[in-house]
C-alpha cells in the first residue's frame, strides 16, 4: 500500500523517493477523481518543502480518502498490475537533461593560445536553445574582476539560468552574475562538506558530500526547473569530468585553423584523451576556414 502522510512524508510501497516542490507537479491524471487531487493539495500546503511520492510515473488508484491521509495501490499505466520498487526503477529510471559541449579549439585540440571567433562561436547557440548553462567557478572567477565593475541592469526572463559548479565557496559576485543581464538567474552547485558561512546570498543547490555530485545535479535541476537543454560553457576540467560520467550528449567543436604553443590547455583537459565513440551529426564551414563539428556521444 502506498501512503501518503502529510507528518509522516512516507512512501511505504517501495524505497525510491521523488521530491516534488509543489503539489501541482504531481502527475494529475483523470482516475485520481477529486477528491484524490483535494486531499494532495491539502498535503502538500501543510509542507511547502516538498511532497514524498513513489515516483511521477505510477498511477495511484484510490481506494479510501480519509482526511489528509491517502491510501492506494501503485499500477503501471494501463494496466493493473501492481509495479514493484525494481520494475519502477527498471521503467523509469532517472534521465538528466539532454548536455552539449560547445567549444572552440584550434586544429591541435587546444582551447587556449588563439584568437576566438567569439561572434561566430556565439551565434552558433540558437542551435540548441539551451534552458541551463553550466559553468565551473574557475571559468567565473577568471572575469570576477571585470564582472564586478559591469553595469547591472538585472536578470534576463526569456534567458538560461546559469548554474555554477563550486564546491569550495570561491566564487563572491553572485549579484553581479545575477543582475548583469545575460541570465534568467544563477544557482551555485555546493558540496554538503562546505557549509556555509552565514546566510548564503542567492539560493544554492547542495549535492554531494566532498565534491558536487554532478549526475544527480542535473537530475535534480530537470525534476525542478523542468530543463530540457543544458550547454556546458567550461573549461577543460569540468568538461572532463562530465565525458568520464558518460554525462554528455553532443560533443560540438568550433575548430580554428591555426595551431597553438605546447603550453595551452586542450579542450578535454588531462594528460590522456578520454575514450569516446562519437557519431557525426553534421559538418559546416565557415569564412575564414572555420570547421563547425558536431558528434553525438555514444
Amino acid at each position: 500500500m502506498v501512503r501518503f502522510s502529510r507528518d509522516q512524508r512516507l512512501c511505504s510501497a517501495d524505497q525510491r523517493r521523488v521530491r516534488c516542490w509543489c503539489w501541482w507537479q504531481i502527475r494529475v491524471v483523470p482516475a485520481w477523481g477529486r477528491k484524490t487531487v483535494a486531499a494532495a493539495r491539502r498535503l502538500a500546503e501543510g509542507d511547502q518543502e516538498y511532497l514524498d511520492i513513489t515516483a511521477t510515473e505510477l498511477l495511484p488508484v484510490p481506494k479510501r480518502s480519509r482526511g489528509n491521509v491517502i491510501t492506494a495501490v501503485p499500477t503501471v499505466f494501463g494496466s493493473d498490475q501492481p509495479m514493484t520498487a525494481a520494475r519502477a526503477e527498471t521503467d523509469h529510471p532517472p534521465r538528466h537533461p539532454y548536455v552539449v559541449v560547445h567549444v572552440a579549439v584550434s586544429l591541435d585540440g587546444h582551447t587556449t593560445g588563439f584568437n576566438v571567433d567569439l561572434a561566430r562561436f556565439y551565434s552558433l547557440l540558437s542551435t540548441w536553445q539551451e534552458d541551463i548553462t553550466l559553468t565551473g567557478a574557475d571559468t567565473i572567477l577568471a572575469q570576477e574582476r571585470e564582472l564586478a565593475a559591469a553595469p547591472r541592469p538585472g536578470p534576463a526572463e526569456k534567458a538560461a539560468l546559469l548554474v555554477v559548479v563550486d564546491s569550495r565557496r570561491r566564487v563572491r559576485e553572485w549579484e553581479a552574475l545575477r543582475d548583469c543581464g545575460y541570465w534568467s538567474g544563477v544557482l551555485p552547485l555546493r558540496a554538503s562538506s562546505r557549509p556555509p558561512a552565514g546566510k548564503p546570498p542567492i539560493p544554492e543547490l547542495v549535492v554531494g558530500s566532498d565534491r558536487v555530485d554532478l549526475r544527480q545535479a542535473l537530475i535534480q535541476l530537470a525534476s525542478r526547473t523542468g530543463a530540457k537543454v543544458v550547454r556546458v560553457d567550461s573549461g577543460g576540467q569540468l568538461t572532463r569530468v562530465l565525458l568520464d560520467l558518460h554525462l554528455v550528449d553532443e560533443l560540438s567543436l568550433l575548430v580554428h585553423p591555426c595551431l597553438t604553443d605546447a603550453g595551452s590547455h586542450y579542450w578535454y583537459r588531462g594528460d590522456r584523451s578520454p575514450t569516446l565513440t562519437l557519431t557525426l551529426l553534421a559538418v559546416e564551414t565557415f569564412d575564414p576556414g572555420l570547421v563547425w563539428l558536431r558528434y553525438r556521444v555514444e
